[in-house]
């Protein structure tokens, strides 16, 4: 690296869940190449270590690039180079970070285009779900098979959204052909699904689980929100990026509280 005329060098640890505590710590410090010591500040620090360096414009090292993470799916998505492993997994591993915050702590002037948004419309439908509601008209069903005894809180719900909305419904049984899982319900002809969220951080596993089981005949999600704190439009950004990076076809997020419906979303699917 000295006969190349590099001056100083960046640690760049691999961004993804297998990386050692040892990288992750280097992760982004710029070293001069005259202290360039391997095992100790220049990879590799362990066997099969992953993490390599980058040509820096001084101390501070170069800003505006761009380098390579993976997304909570595994997928490759880029985010700025001065993005540091810890903020990386906070912003788009666990979520305890908005793009915003970090933008703001940081002072980073670029946009969030690292990761792709499939195209959506977003709509605020709650008002028609409720002009178009015939409470308790319709019908609620078990499916054959269906075990009652084991799903308490799935035709709770069923009867909340019964005695609000109305419509025929069908509780599933869990598992259908080739032991794959039934969505919860069918409700006037679409499947729905039921997610009972612990915090707002675990809406985005939840969402994209959900939208796997109702791919085939999308209806929408029931995010049922038990847990203290709870804040509709913090859980609503959650579920935004969520819906955005996993849809393929139109569907309605419907969100509840105490068996009180606080907000219900559409997204449709749009061309690119």
């Amino acid at each position: 690296i000295k006969d190349a005329g590099m001056g100083f060098y960046r640690f760049v640890a691999t961004l993804d869940n297998r990386t050692t505590p040892k990288c992750i710590s280097h992760d982004g410090h710029v070293f001069p190449v005259e202290e360039a010591s391997p095992g100790d500040n220049m990879p590799p620090l362990h066997a099969r270590c992953r993490s390599t360096i980058c040509a820096a414009m001084g101390e501070e090292g170069s800003r505006g690039g761009r380098r390579i993470a993976r997304n909570q799916d595994g997928r490759n998505i880029r985010v700025p180079e001065e993005m540091r492993y810890a903020d990386w997994k906070a912003v788009y591993i666990d979520r305890s970070k908005t793009w915003a915050a970090w933008r703001q702590e940081t002072g980073y002037r670029g946009r969030e285009m690292f990761e792709r948004h499939l195209p959506c419309e977003i709509l605020n439908v709650t008002r028609m779900y409720m002009d178009r509601a015939t409470p308790r008209h319709g019908r609620v069903v078990y499916q054959e098979g269906y075990r009652a005894n084991c799903h308490s809180d799935e035709i709770r719900v069923a009867k909340a959204m019964f005695d609000t909305f109305g419509g025929d419904w069908i509780l599933c049984e869990e598992l259908g052909k080739f032991n794959n899982k039934n969505p919860d319900y069918i409700w006037n002809g679409k499947y729905w699904d039921l997610k009972k969220l612990s915090s707002a951080k675990a809406a985005d596993s939840a969402i994209r689980k959900g939208i796997k089981q109702i791919f085939e005949n999308s209806g929408g999600l029931f995010l049922e929100a038990n847990y203290s704190n709870f804040d509709i439009e913090a859980l609503v950004r959650i579920v935004d990026e969520r819906v955005r990076r996993s849809i393929k076809t139109d569907i309605d997020i419907l969100i509840f509280l105490n068996n009180k419906v606080k907000k219900i979303i559409r997204y449709k699917k749009t061309s690119d």
